[in-house]
């Protein structure tokens, strides 16, 4: 007795592959779909991060050229504001953190 199947087996098992690759191709066309949401979630989120860090560049430089007296109520405010400022700062580059990096 050998161990070759007869041809007829063979083909039972290629036309049971031929079904399963249907199964394959439909996962694959999900995955692709999946990836081009996800890609656009990302570069949503790039956008609105880079966007964020811009205005609070221009804050900061505005805020740096308004003088104040020391020890005054709008000194005070200044430096909450400059707080406030690195506290977001700090939040954005955590949220960097999980997106992808830009390549170069």
């Amino acid at each position: 007795m050998s161990d070759s199947q007869p041809l007829s087996a063979c083909l039972e098992e290629w036309d049971i592959l031929e079904n399963e690759y249907i199964g394959l191709e439909k996962s694959y066309r999900n995955y692709l779909q999946l990836m081009g949401q996800l890609q656009k979630a990302q570069d949503s989120c790039m956008k609105d991060l880079q966007h964020h860090n811009y205005r609070i560049s221009q804050i900061v430089q505005s805020l740096s050229r308004v003088e104040t007296e020391q020890n005054s109520e709008e000194a005070a405010r200044k430096a909450e504001l400059f707080k406030k400022i690195e506290a977001k700062q700090s939040q954005l580059e955590d949220l960097a953190q999980d997106l992808p990096k830009p390549n170069g």
